[in-house]
C-alpha cells in the first residue's frame, strides 16, 4: 500500500444490502482515524435480498481492484449468497491488483476463493458494519492496522478486555452499546489435538447447519405460503440450530 497519503477503503456487499438511507455519520470512526471510505453504489442496492445482480456484485469488486486510489477492499458485512458470484469473478484481476481484501462471516468464501484461485492474502476481519456501529471498539483497529495496514509480520493477539453483545439496533436509544469487561478465555477441557479445522468445521459444523436450517426455512415458507423473505427465515434457523449447538458443548 502506498504510503504518505490518507488510505482509501473501498465498501462492497457480496451479499445482502445495506437498507437504510445514507448518513453523514456514516464511517466516521474510520474518517476520525485518517481513512478516506467510498462505499460502491451496490452496497444499496436491493435485488430479491441481495444488493445488486450478480454482474453488479461482481462488477462493484472488479471496479475497486483496478482503482488506483483504492488501498483496501472491505465487506460491509456477510449475508448468505456470496457463493452465487464466485464462478463469476476474474481471479487473474486479483493477481494483477492484489490488495487487501477483509470481511467476515459468509465474505469467507470470496477470502477462500480468492486465495485459492489467486495466491493473494486474504484477511478474516472488521467489516464495515464493525466501524460503522455505535462506539466501535479501538482493540478491533489497532489490530486491523497492525495487520492489514502496516502488515506486521508477527502479530500476537491478546483478549479484548471489553466486549459488546447487546442488540443495541432493537433500543429506542440506539446510538451506544452496553460494555462489558472481559473474563478471558475459558477452557472446558484440557488437552491437545490435531484437526483440519475448514474440513472439520465444513463436515461436522457448517454443512449439516446449513443444510437443516434451509430445510427448515422452506417449511416456514411454505406455512407462509412463501410470503417471508427466504434470507430471514434461513438467518433466523441459522441461527437457532447454532444456539443448540452452542449450548450443547457449553
Amino acid at each position: 500500500m502506498k504510503k504518505g497519503r490518507m488510505l482509501k477503503i473501498g465498501i462492497f456487499c457480496t451479499s445482502d444490502p445495506l437498507v437504510r438511507s445514507k448518513k453523514e455519520t456514516d464511517y466516521s470512526y474510520l474518517k476520525q482515524k485518517g481513512f478516506e471510505v467510498i462505499e460502491q453504489d451496490q452496497v444499496r442496492k436491493r435485488t430479491g435480498h441481495t444488493a445488486g445482480s450478480i454482474q453488479e456484485r461482481v462488477e462493484a469488486i472488479s471496479e475497486l481492484l483496478q482503482d488506483e486510489s483504492v488501498d483496501i477492499l472491505m465487506a460491509y458485512w456477510g449475508g448468505a449468497n456470496t457463493n452465487q458470484i464466485l464462478p463469476h469473478l476474474d481471479y487473474d484481476l486479483f493477481k494483477k491488483f492484489p490488495k487487501p481484501i477483509v470481511g467476515f462471516s459468509d465474505t469467507s468464501a470470496l477470502l477462500l476463493a480468492v486465495n485459492k484461485l489467486s495466491g493473494i492474502k486474504t484477511y478474516m476481519g472488521p467489516a464495515g458494519i464493525t466501524f460503522d456501529k455505535p462506539q466501535p471498539f479501538d482493540y478491533t483497529f489497532d489490530y486491523f492496522c497492525r495487520t492489514i495496514v502496516n502488515q506486521e509480520k508477527i502479530v500476537e493477539i491478546q483478549d479484548s478486555p471489553t466486549y459488546a453483545d447487546d442488540l443495541y439496533f432493537l433500543r429506542k436509544d440506539s446510538d451506544h452499546r452496553i460494555i462489558n469487561d472481559n473474563g478471558g478465555r475459558k477452557v472446558f477441557k484440557e488437552g491437545k489435538a490435531e484437526i483440519e479445522l475448514v474440513k472439520f468445521f465444513e463436515e461436522y459444523l457448517y454443512m449439516p447447519v446449513a443444510k437443516a436450517a434451509n430445510y427448515i426455512a422452506a417449511c416456514i415458507a411454505g406455512f407462509q405460503n412463501r410470503g417471508l423473505n427466504s434470507s430471514v427465515l434461513y438467518a433466523f434457523a441459522a441461527s437457532l440450530l447454532l444456539l443448540l449447538v452452542v449450548r450443547a458443548f457449553t
